[in-house]
């Protein structure tokens, strides 16, 4: 599983030949929380011309609503894990011809408060 630092940009791509659109799904949800059936965002894009058929998303945004950030008030050892402060994203990617829709990737990812090095 990777890790997505939802401080920085990260961007998933389609790029098949013959697209002529494509559809992005994020499911997002916490630790203890069961892994939603629909999706909690659906974007869908055009390619720019058919000689520009790659469609890229920026990810790391859409899980920041569900990680919520740990301000420390005394240095010590937690005793428990908080579960806000990190996330699972599964995203899906699916590129469309003219007629049918293809699913391309799924992934999951573990989404955290920081920035990419």
């Amino acid at each position: 599983m990777k890790k997505i630092f939802v401080r920085s940009p990260y961007f998933v791509e389609v790029d098949e030949a013959g697209q002529v659109r494509a559809k992005l799904e994020i499911f997002l949800w916490n630790k203890g929380t069961t892994e939603p059936t629909t999706p909690n965002y659906t974007f869908t894009k055009n390619i720019a011309s058919p000689s520009v058929t790659k469609i890229a998303w920026n990810v790391s945004n859409y899980a920041k609503e569900f990680i919520k950030p740990i301000a420390p008030v005394s240095v010590s050892v937690p005793t428990e894990e908080n579960v806000k402060c990190w996330c699972y994203m599964k995203v899906k990617l699916y590129s469309y011809d003219n007629l049918d829709e293809e699913e391309m990737t799924e992934e999951t990812f573990v989404c955290l408060n920081g920035y990419t090095h």
